[in-house]
């Protein structure tokens, strides 16, 4: 009986649609030494157990349902609960994995690696909407290194957290985590033990990573892709694309029903992409026993992407929280400090909107995720 060195977990609410393609790409693989956990809260669940019901005889792929109201933290923690391979990876419905990552899982295991991060492709559905019409050119387009290798690269868990802060958390770096990375199963059950959830925070991804930087020793990163990471219609991403993936924190109910009763108020009380990351950031740092780190929180660039990325409906909100906080910052120079970072978003947004105009998109059409993966192997 092969080792079961991967476990591959997903999360899945009401979109079958890539889960589909995603449950037919991981079951023509050779390998036996993987499982596909499928952890499914959908409002209904018959139509994916009639397409399942195809593979009923591959006990790689795992199906678990649970009806009735799930936030996103409560269902991913029953996904990765249900892992049993030595190394797990954390990927969307909407998203791909290389059959090559069961080759760095046992390289991982034969030199005691704690977790990899990948260089991540990206793929964006055809589906997929966007708020300027420039952007319809990415619609089945796979975006990859054209040059990448296999050599591991040391990555030093708290030099990444340092960059996070300093980046007001609107980036991820190269923090370990399983959101489409690998992480020791071991290292997980070490976080849950401690705390009852794998994401200490208000939205899985952010959660973990800073979470991990207390328990991971020895992390490596890869150039090659692993991963391909989609873009869909109904994805977070996908819905962030038309800003549709911000509002009332009372109203979304994909994260925790205490969220706005223990919202930070350093951090504008909305839900968007900026504020949640941030967010997530604050509450797992607070759980590692990082409070003081907060205190060096880059708040600027957090408020300059609010003001460069959500709607102006939100505007009073983050003038607010600047407002309510002059007595932990010096206001004038808070104010410069955005007006800069907005002018430099600003400036990048531009110069991206240009060259898009002038030279294209770099990356090649496919009409569906798993067409695209077998571009990269190599």
């Amino acid at each position: 009986m092969s080792k079961l060195i991967l476990s591959i977990v997903v999360p899945t609410k009401n979109r079958y649609y890539t889960l589909k393609y995603l449950v037919n790409g991981l079951s023509k693989w050779k390998s036996k030494e993987f499982e596909l956990i499928i952890q499914d809260n959908s409002d209904d669940n018959s139509d994916i157990l009639e397409f399942l019901n195809e593979f009923g005889g591959d006990e790689r792929i795992k199906y678990h349902y649970h009806k009735g109201e799930l936030n996103a933290i409560e269902n991913c923690n029953k996904a990765v609960l249900k892992a049993r391979g030595e190394y797990v990876t954390f990927i969307g419905d909407d998203d791909f994995i290389l059959e090559k990552s069961i080759e760095f899982c046992n390289e991982m295991s034969n030199h005691n690696i704690d977790a990899l991060i990948c260089n991540c492709a990206g793929y964006s559905w055809p589906d997929l909407e966007h708020k300027y019409d420039v952007n319809k050119l990415y619609n089945g387009l796979l975006i990859c290194n054209s040059e990448f290798n296999s050599n591991l690269e040391n990555v030093i868990p708290d030099d990444e957290y340092e960059k996070v802060l300093k980046s007001g958390a609107t980036k991820m770096h190269s923090l370990p985590r399983v959101y489409q990375s690998f992480v020791s199963k071991a290292i997980l059950d070490q976080l849950y033990s401690e705390f009852s959830t794998f994401f200490p925070g208000p939205v899985p991804d952010m959660a973990n990573a800073v979470a991990l930087t207390a328990y991971v020793k020895k992390c490596k990163y890869v150039d090659y892709p692993l991963i391909i990471s989609g873009q869909s219609a109904l994805s977070m991403s996908g819905k962030n694309s038309v800003r549709k993936h911000q509002g009332l924190i009372r109203k979304e109910r994909s994260i925790p029903s205490d969220a706005e009763s223990t919202w930070d108020n350093r951090n504008p009380k909305f839900w968007s992409a900026p504020t949640i990351w941030a967010e997530a950031f604050i509450k797992a740092s607070e759980c590692i026993g990082k409070t003081r780190d907060i205190e060096r929180f880059n708040f600027s660039i957090l408020y300059a992407y609010c003001f460069s990325f959500v709607s102006p409906e939100y505007y009073k909100e983050i003038f607010r929280t600047m407002l309510n906080n002059r007595n932990k910052f010096n206001i004038i120079l808070l104010s410069i400090s955005v007006g800069f970072w907005v002018f430099y978003i600003f400036l990048k947004r531009v110069k991206g909107y240009v060259i898009k105009r002038l030279y294209g998109i770099k990356g090649v059409y496919y009409v569906d995720i798993i067409e695209a993966s077998y571009s990269i192997i190599k």
